[in-house]
């Protein structure tokens, strides 16, 4: 039987809403058409298709590239169609009767929601060769992460073109120990191979490059992207997304940060089923409302910032200009970090206590009190010379409860080449000293720009810490 021909898929600079495969093409069937984009109605904020039968298909994958490593003296494919060709030469080596058998477990008739015209013949999953830096599946790796095996872009939509883009939907993740994952499409970091072609990664992922960046981060790199997204599904009656002042988004946010049902917080089809899409500006307390809802469990309370600092935990804050609705990272004696519709931004505390309007939105469990893990100028400024300039910061972590906390780096660390952490266990009055190294991110234009550093921990108060860095290029680099 003949080889498959390769389905050949166009990669542009927008390949985290327009699709786009991590690891060499997926092979299209004997004798078909190479797979092309066509462009996809606005699917109102939802997920077209059936997930689940995707997730079903990726776990039955798994079990075949385990079989393809016992077989390969523990070697992971190298190759893009590795794996299919075994399965077209030795079905019955991985319990098929028939090579047209295994093929059904890499067919889905959703790839036609992805652009993808001839989706009966299109292999919806891309498996892994190697790690985003090059380096191969299965070696050395960072304590707390994992490889990737296999993936599909296929449930995340761009909604529009030209002037707007309401992007929605993940990718599926087949982990290296069988799990498989949803992950929403702005927590998806990508790594630019050259100014058009970049390449997907994802937290906790092995071999992340330290100069990857953030789906928010992305925009001014790559002017392919007309405009940034709007985030929002367009609501019944109108042509365009209704601007708000950044509430719900921010809900996810926090979400994340508390951990609420996984690390990657509440889905934004819940979310814009539970707001009104055409409503321009939310309270706290319409956000509280909406949150339990959606079995979030948040309070809201009046806070001075001298409490804000002490509880030591995120919050949604609402801020004068435009009434804002952020969340704040971290607060120290000096600075905030926010993240706003998922963009950092480090502000002076007292900018930040001009325009914050004393209540805050706290995780439920963070209502009862503060935090046991606290870390000393959480937020920081870091002057670069040059952008090849490496420049060490040393952040003492305390643990100032009654009980023991263990604590670990949460991977890739983006902006960040080495990370020492002296100590992992913290009994009570104990601290530890983390040692990072920053690099200045090429990647990234402009002489400002933020890293985020997050550590889980076994606080129930406050499950990831973050640490905020402002890092300030030297305006001579500019180029």
């Amino acid at each position: 039987m003949p080889i498959p021909r390769l389905a050949v898929r166009i990669f542009v600079a927008a390949f985290v809403l327009n699709g786009g495969q991590a690891w060499g093409q997926p092979p299209g069937d004997k004798g078909g058409t190479p797979a092309t984009p066509r462009p996809i109605a606005d699917t109102g904020g939802h997920v077209l298709g059936n997930p689940a039968r995707a997730i079903e298909q990726l776990k039955q994958i798994y079990p075949l590239l385990q079989r393809y490593a016992v077989r390969h003296n523990g070697q992971h494919p190298t190759k893009s169609t590795a794996l299919v060709q075994e399965l077209i030469k030795a079905p019955k080596e991985y319990g098929f009767a028939s090579y047209e058998e295994a093929r059904s477990l890499f067919i889905n008739p959703d790839s036609m929601y992805a652009g993808v015209r001839d989706p009966d013949s299109y292999f919806a999953y891309s498996i892994a060769t190697q790690r985003p830096d090059g380096s191969p599946l299965g070696g050395p790796r960072l304590a707390g992460t994992r490889d990737v095996w296999a993936l599909t872009d296929i449930y995340q939509h761009t909604n529009g073109g030209g002037q707007a883009a309401n992007p929605v939907g993940f990718y599926l993740v087949l982990w290296e120990d069988g799990e498989v994952e949803k992950i929403p499409y702005d927590l998806v970091l990508s790594f630019p191979r050259d100014q058009v072609l970049r390449r997907p990664a994802f937290m906790g992922q092995s071999g992340v490059p330290a100069d990857a960046i953030r789906y928010n981060e992305s925009f001014p790199r790559f002017p392919v992207r007309i405009v940034k997204p709007a985030v929002k599904p367009v609501a019944r009656g109108n042509k365009s997304p209704v601007d708000d002042n950044g509430g719900p988004e921010a809900l996810v946010e926090l979400s994340r940060a508390a951990h609420f049902s996984d690390r990657n917080g509440i889905e934004r089809e819940k979310l814009w089923e539970t707001f009104d899409l055409a409503q321009p500006e939310f309270s706290l307390e319409q956000i509280r409302e909406g949150a339990a809802k959606l079995g979030f469990d948040v309070s809201l309370s009046p806070s001075t910032l001298a409490e804000l600092q002490e509880r030591a935990t995120p919050a949604l804050v609402q801020l004068r200009d435009g009434n804002r609705i952020v969340l704040l990272s971290a607060l120290d004696a000096d600075e905030a970090f926010l993240i706003d519709r998922g963009i950092a931004r480090q502000i002076s505390r007292r900018e930040f206590e001009e325009q914050y309007l004393g209540a805050a939105l706290v995780a439920g469990k963070s209502s009862m009190g503060q935090a046991s893990i606290v870390a000393e100028d959480a937020v920081r400024s870091v002057d670069f010379t040059s952008r090849q300039e490496e420049v060490w910061q040393r952040v003492t972590i305390k643990n100032r409860g009654a009980q023991p906390v263990s604590i670990q780096l949460h991977h890739p660390l983006l902006g960040v080449t080495e990370a020492k952490l002296s100590a992992n266990e913290l009994a009570p009055g104990a601290s530890a000293t983390l040692d990072l190294k920053l690099k200045w991110r090429s990647t990234l234009p402009g002489t400002i720009q933020e890293t985020l550093v997050n550590i889980g921990t076994s606080d129930p108060l406050l499950p990831q810490l973050s640490l905020g860095f402002q890092l300030r290029l030297d305006e001579a680099e500019t180029v």
